[in-house]
């Protein structure tokens, strides 16, 4: 999952790939340890996502302007969506860019570094989600048309429905 999910990334127009790790991280790293990545340690993991984002933006590159924030658990968002969030991204002018499909909020988020130091602010408990809420002024919203950017693997039953699905489509 983390594989396919990282290779989609380096197939876009991405210029710097950061993988946060924590979670099972030496597995992880084993199985990316020959892609051209940065990997950073989040150590507090377990204090949820916002604390995976606040590690992955500390570590992207100072010379950064934005960061596309795409999870691991959703390896089927393939890079020509990434590829369409980044160009409407780039070619309008807000500062959050996030993919829709039939209505519905997905991933991968593209925010403006402009926003680093108040992400970096963010309480833990409420998320990046309320970056949202204080700037909705500031959000493009690009429908894509692919029910792929609200699809996540949580649970352990997701990944076999998932596997059961990529198996139908293969025969």
């Amino acid at each position: 999952m983390v594989e396919a999910a990282v290779d989609n990334l380096l197939g876009s127009k991405i210029d710097e790939v950061v993988v946060v790790i924590g979670h099972r991280a030496e597995e992880v790293r084993e199985v990316i340890k020959d892609r051209p990545v940065v990997v950073a340690m989040n150590k507090d993991y377990q204090l949820g996502m916002l604390s995976s984002v606040k590690c992955g933006i500390s570590h992207a590159s100072k010379e950064s302007d934005a960061a596309l924030i795409a999870l691991a658990d959703q390896p089927f968002i393939e890079s020509g969506i990434m590829n369409r969030a980044i160009d409407e991204f780039l070619s309008g002018d807000k500062g959050i860019a996030i993919p829709t499909y039939e209505g519905r909020r997905g991933h991968p988020v593209i925010i403006d570094l402009k926003y680093r130091d108040e992400i970096m602010g963010l309480d833990e408990n409420v998320g990046l989600r309320q970056l949202m809420l204080d700037h909705p002024d500031d959000i493009l919203y690009i429908e894509v048309g692919r029910g792929e950017i609200t699809r996540d693997m949580d649970y352990p039953e997701d990944y076999q429905r998932e596997l059961k699905k990529m198996k139908r489509n293969d025969s």
